[in-house]
């Protein structure tokens, strides 16, 4: 898994955290440019984890990739996950040298926003690895399309992220001096943050209680501050940097609101999250965040990089507690049935076990 602020870490403490089959071990290994995060550190000692973490230096890779191999032998795993590309080619070259072991890729990049390297990967991925796990069919046929013959469908599976639903809840709220939205994701040039404060902008008046909460940290957090300055509205903003767990569910449970801008997305953790939280999400009409967000029952699509849309679905919400509440109640109920990390737990599990069974 990647060592910095990602997904990667969500899916893999969510699988962790749901109870395991008996003599089931886990083995983090996190990998990457960026220093281990200490919440992965706390987690893994709050699970009783034993984890492994490597750092490699931009543009190194021989030397990284040995490590890592090496790791799986000292470790004496029989199954590797392996959530990115980054990883395949130690993971395949200890297939390679442990014909027995299991190997499994998991696509989390959505295909609008893969580079070459990552396409590499992923047409590798369908011939070296037993499974190729896709988090909706809409990536799965857009990768499908792609690839080409050189897809393998024997190879797919389609196992959805999932969350603790029991932690991620909503609270009963009390009455607020603002009405509170807010975003939860690595502020990059993936993510839509500019579209939020836009639309802040254009309330005037109307919009004096609406205050907007971002949860994250990321290479355009300056560029998104001076924004801020710039239109005159950095006092209904609060950049609240990274946020661990703990907080982070304190985070939604005190929004009335979640937005989610993109350019893209394959499966949203903060969606997931915040419908777990009982949130109706305003979100970027994009590829795959359709497959989360019921338009008009649980949420609200909007145009992508559409300021005027978005104020729009913002203020029509505010001014409808009604609608709020129906909504709230759908996306719990759709957290309930969809995002259990039990089931996620149990997919990964029956798959691997069906494939060392054959």
């Amino acid at each position: 898994m990647y060592s910095g602020l990602g997904g990667h870490g969500s899916v893999f403490f969510s699988i962790a955290k749901a109870p395991a089959r008996s003599g089931v071990q886990h083995y983090p290994i996190f990998y990457g440019i960026e220093a281990l995060r200490k919440e992965y550190q706390d987690n893994c000692a709050e699970l009783g984890l034993d984890l492994v973490s490597i750092k490699k230096k931009s543009g190194s890779y021989l030397g990284p990739t040995l490590t890592l191999v090496r790791s799986f032998f000292k470790l004496g795993v029989d199954a590797v996950v392996v959530h990115s590309g980054a990883s395949l080619p130690a993971a395949a070259m200890f297939r390679l040298l442990k014909p027995r072991s299991v190997l499994l890729f998991v696509e989390h990049q959505a295909p609008k926003f893969k580079s070459k390297p990552e396409w590499l990967a992923s047409l590798v991925a369908h011939w070296v690895c037993h499974k190729v796990i896709y988090l909706t069919k809409s990536s799965q046929q857009q990768i499908k399309e792609k690839l080409g013959p050189f897809y393998r469908p024997s190879r797919a599976a389609l196992i959805p992220n999932g969350i603790d639903i029991e932690r991620f809840c909503p609270r009963p709220q009390g009455p607020k001096a603002v009405f509170a939205l807010g975003m939860a994701a690595r502020m990059n040039d993936l993510k839509d943050h500019e579209t939020l404060i836009r639309a802040l902008a254009f309330t005037g008046t109307q919009g004096d209680r609406l205050h907007l909460f971002l949860a994250g940290d990321g290479p355009t957090r300056v560029r998104l501050e001076l924004l801020a300055e710039e239109l005159n509205i950095a006092e209904k903003i609060t950049f609240m940097g990274v946020l661990n767990e703990d907080a982070l569910i304190c985070f939604y449970q005190g929004l009335d609101l979640y937005l989610h801008c993109t350019f893209g997305e394959m499966m949203s953790t903060s969606v997931m999250q915040a419908q777990a939280c009982g949130l109706p999400v305003i979100a970027s009409d994009v590829p795959h965040l359709a497959e989360q967000i019921s338009h008009g029952e649980d949420g609200i699509l909007v145009p992508s990089s559409d300021p005027n849309a978005l104020i729009r679905a913002i203020t029509s919400l505010r001014d409808n507690a009604h609608a709020r509440g129906l909504m709230s109640k759908t996306a719990r109920k759709k957290a309930e049935a969809a995002y259990s990390h039990h089931v996620m737990r149990q997919d990964y599990d029956n798959l691997i076990i069906s494939i060392v069974d054959r």
